[in-house]
């Protein structure tokens, strides 16, 4: 009896059919699953590239906020770094904020100095007097990266009016 099983276990089965998949249908599978893999590597790098700039979008939006709040809560003359009593028809200010536009440093009149080590971008911001003596128009230049040399930085420009918290009180 013991004979009789190996044998038929040798023979093959001639005439029933496999329980297995024959090589036709492993390529195809493999294909098919590969052809997915593909379109998921594809959709990848498409998902990286909208967080990327959904990330600086994020940024920028804060680097203009704080840029516009700390401009409206000051003196032109504070801007500026001039005396109290001096004549302010515009000012110049930059400003350094990090990857997630948190503030970092910021200075008045004349060119940023050389980037810290750990900012990401730079805003610059230049108001020239409006049609009233409080009312200033400002316009901004938001530079990235601080690593890259100036002229392969991208440059986003941002523009509004704006008074002065201290002009506005009586």
């Amino acid at each position: 009896m013991l004979t009789r099983r190996f044998s038929l276990f040798f023979r093959g089965n001639a005439g029933l059919s496999s329980p297995g998949f024959t090589l036709v249908e492993v390529a195809i599978a493999l294909g098919i699953f590969a052809f997915a893999i593909i379109a998921l590597v594809g959709l990848l790098s498409t998902g990286l590239q909208t967080e990327m700039a959904a990330h600086r979008d994020t940024a920028m939006g804060n680097i203009v906020s704080y840029v516009l709040s700390d401009l409206h809560g000051s003196k032109y003359s504070t801007v500026t770094g001039d005396t109290l009593a001096a004549t302010h028809t515009s000012f110049f200010r930059w400003y350094e904020f990090d990857a997630d536009g948190v503030f970092l440093l910021s200075g008045t009149n004349g060119p940023a100095p050389a980037p810290l080590t750990n900012a990401m971008y730079l805003c610059t911001a230049a108001g020239q007097q409006v049609s009233s003596p409080t009312r200033m128009q400002v316009t901004g230049t938001i530079e990235f990266p601080l690593q890259a040399v100036s002229a392969n930085r991208e440059k986003q420009i941002f523009a509004t009016s704006l008074t002065p918290y201290e002009a506005t009180k009586q």
